[in-house]
């Protein structure tokens, strides 16, 4: 029977500790130290992390491009948002 063994509970919240985390994980995967259900849930966690951080520098982008009207005023600002079906 093989023992699996997890990757470490806490990394370092940033780009550089995720991309450790996730070689971690692909080293314990091809030891036999970690399961393809483990890899596949931290691989899809990853995901949705990188995909949120890419939401919001596009937010962010948006609003320092905010448009103005031909006086020069600020038409409004981005809206927050939306996660989910947005209810």
């Amino acid at each position: 029977m093989t023992t699996t063994q997890a990757a470490p509970q806490t990394f370092k919240r940033n780009s550089r500790g995720m991309q450790d985390l996730l070689m971690d994980e692909i080293d314990l995967l091809r030891t036999g130290k970690s399961t393809p259900q483990n890899a596949r849930a931290i691989g899809s966690l990853a995901s949705g992390v990188i995909a949120l951080a890419r939401a919001e520098m596009d937010r962010a982008r948006f609003i320092a491009e905010v448009r103005t009207d031909s006086a020069g005023d600020q038409l409004g600002s981005a809206p927050p948002i939306m996660l989910g079906n947005g209810q």
